[in-house]
């Protein structure tokens, strides 16, 4: 396969793959994230008081491992929460912070990419954007998770 069709058809396993017709490897996992948005948004919806949903992006994670990982403990145990203490889940949160800062150290085959990949990179991005097929799946996709960041931003 080309690098084009290649990334099509890891792209469509991405979108569309279930658990038996491959295993029980990766698969199904944008599908699976835009129907966890939707199902969540609807159950909030008849139960307002009673649901709660923290989004955070991935982008906010890398900027901040600790201070995310603090945001969440606080919407698992709450804030006020005195069995756990604030010291002991900001200890919790930057040792995550650090955990997470090593594996960015290491030589993983997503660090240091040149130039020539960047390029490579940003044209099968321009290749799944213009997709007749996957486009239209991404494109919504991301408005779901857009709007679940925002509302979450809001909220």
């Amino acid at each position: 396969l080309d690098s084009g069709d290649g990334l099509r058809l890891a792209t469509a396993q991405m979108v569309a793959a279930s658990g038996e017709a491959n295993q029980h490897h990766a698969g199904g996992d944008v599908a699976r994230m835009a129907n966890n948005i939707v199902k969540l948004k609807e159950l909030e919806s008849y139960m307002p008081s009673e649901v709660e949903v923290l989004t955070m992006s991935t982008e906010e994670f890398i900027r901040s491992a600790a201070n995310s990982t603090m945001r969440f403990l606080d919407f698992v145990f709450g804030v006020n929460n005195t069995i756990i203490s604030r010291e002991k889940r900001w200890e919790a949160a930057q040792s995550q912070e650090k955990t997470f800062d090593k594996a960015l150290d290491s030589s993983h085959v997503t660090q240091s990419i040149t130039r020539k990949q960047k390029k490579r990179k940003k044209r099968l991005k321009e290749l799944l954007r213009s997709d007749k097929d996957l486009a239209p799946i991404l494109k919504l996709t991301e408005s779901l998770v857009d709007e679940a960041l925002a509302t979450n931003e809001d909220g």
